[in-house]
């Protein structure tokens, strides 16, 4: 029989109120608990769009500024 999923709801600060997991070892051998992001795509899309955003800006130069 395989072991069972670990589900609870988080209770730290920035992911309160959202579902915490931890896969059975033979999907995850390490145990490390996950939160479920699925139903909050939006939240997901922004912080990408942030990462993409400050990766292609171009460095500023603040030493040369007038």
């Amino acid at each position: 029989m395989a072991e069972p999923w670990l589900a609870w709801t988080a209770a730290f600060q920035e992911m309160a109120g959202r579902i915490g997991w931890i896969a059975p070892p033979h999907i995850d051998s390490t145990g490390t608990p996950k939160v479920d992001d699925r139903h909050h795509a939006g939240e997901l899309m922004a912080a990408s769009l942030v990462r993409l955003r400050d990766r292609t800006r171009p460095p500023v130069r603040w030493w040369s500024r007038p």
